[in-house]
């Protein structure tokens, strides 16, 4: 069994071997591990197309890209009390490696940091990140001997698995329906998130287009729903979901690497989606769906996002009215845990005999607290919880709160 470092819990050192060897045994110690039975204490997205197990004997994920033996990121989560630091992760990359870094940059985060080191023959570099997350330190480790890995690349790599770790819910899911779960489904938390976007373009001479949003929630038990819950808990029960719009709810089932959702209340081919399996994320009709990360501990925003919305108004119902509604929610976060909300809308229209325009607008102060896709809000008074997450792969500039993107300005 391959280990790891040397220092600080982090595990016995290796001696005596070369980086591209000591990663390979990394490939070699992944099937190990992938046929154990050890639980998993840590979960988190890693780059598209790379394989990645669990080591239970320190307790981390390890992942690796196809192309193997140069390239490792190693990605855990620590209690608060365990020092980490930059002399803790230089002496876990010479472990690892059995070769001698040395510190090239530190840079200092709101809730951690970034490292980056480098051998001195510039052919070894390892980027490393920390994230505090309440009473725990979420780590990732990329270490790389591959040239064609920039460095922009690496820290891309490193800064996007550390924002995902979380931990998976040990608890049991009681009355799943027979041959919901098959092995590496990787539904590790009691219900996961998935979302996608498709633009379509028109096809008629008259232009225009579309945007197509999925939004998909599978539960352990074999529930599926079509959508985003308004509320902060993605772990809702079937009883919840069918109180809560019975029409989008259906139930899914493994079908070989793929995924098939009944939904009831459709019909037609629309009745029955099968979501092909593309390394984490799911593919529905040729549109990707990521799977939407919930970190279990506090997240901190500092910041303002707008969502704006525009619907035209056409002659309906016997209404000679044709005009357009705008709408722009803005939400700014301070990192004291501070939110203040305002929202502008103003409608435009006009009729045979005229036409008008008017606007409207509100503000308001509170509190916010956002914990595991829970986002608590607390204005004037009045307290209320709400779905939100960062959309997948685009940092913190893409926010969706309750189903509505936010643009971080």
């Amino acid at each position: 069994m391959f280990r790891y470092a040397v220092s600080r819990g982090w595990g016995r050192p290796v001696r005596g071997r070369s980086l591209s060897m000591l990663l390979a045994a990394t490939a070699l110690s992944l099937c190990t591990v992938a046929a154990g039975v050890a639980r998993a204490t840590v979960q988190a997205t890693v780059p598209d197309g790379w394989r990645s197990a669990y080591n239970s004997t320190n307790a981390m994920l390890i992942a690796q890209p196809p192309s193997g033996a140069t390239t490792a990121l190693f990605v855990g989560l620590k209690a608060a009390s365990e020092t980490l630091d930059s002399a803790s992760l230089r002496d876990f990359v010479r472990g690892v490696t059995n070769t001698d870094v040395t510190l090239e940059r530190e840079t200092p985060l709101r809730d951690g940091a970034i490292y980056q080191f480098h051998s001195g023959d510039g052919a070894l570099r390892a980027k490393a990140m920390l994230k505090a997350r309440g009473e725990e330190t979420a780590f990732a480790v990329l270490i790389t001997g591959d040239a064609s890995i920039s460095d922009a690349d690496a820290l891309g790599m490193v800064g996007r698995t550390v924002r995902s770790v979380s931990r998976p819910s040990m608890r049991p899911s009681s009355g799943a329906a027979p041959g919901t779960k098959a092995a590496g489904m990787a539904l590790a938390t009691d219900a996961q998130l998935y979302v996608g976007v498709r633009f379509r373009p028109s096809a008629t001479a008259a232009g225009g287009s579309g945007i197509t949003r999925y939004n998909l929630l599978l539960l352990p038990d074999g529930t599926a729903y079509a959508g985003i819950p308004p509320g902060g808990e993605l772990n809702s029960t079937p009883a919840e979901l069918q109180a809560l719009a019975p029409a989008r709810l259906g139930s899914w089932r493994a079908q070989g690497a793929n995924i098939v959702v009944d939904w009831p209340q459709r019909t037609g081919a629309y009745a029955r989606e099968v979501y092909e399996r593309d390394g984490r994320r799911l593919r529905l009709r040729g549109t990707p769906l990521a799977p939407v990360s919930c970190p279990s501990g506090p997240v901190n925003l500092a910041g303002t996002y707008k969502a704006s919305t525009s619907r035209a108004v056409g002659t309906a119902l016997g209404v000679p009215v044709q005009g357009a509604l705008y709408g722009v929610r803005t939400l700014r976060f301070s990192r004291d845990g501070g939110i203040a909300v305002a929202a502008e809308s103003a409608v435009a229209g006009r009729t045979a005999a005229g036409g008008g325009a008017g606007t409207a607008g509100s503000a308001a102060d509170g509190r916010y607290r956002w914990s595991s896709c829970e986002l608590a809000l607390t204005i004037d008074g009045e307290k209320s919880v709400h779905t939100g997450f960062f959309w997948p792969g685009e940092g913190e500039s893409l926010l969706v709160v309750d189903g509505r993107t936010y643009i971080r300005q």
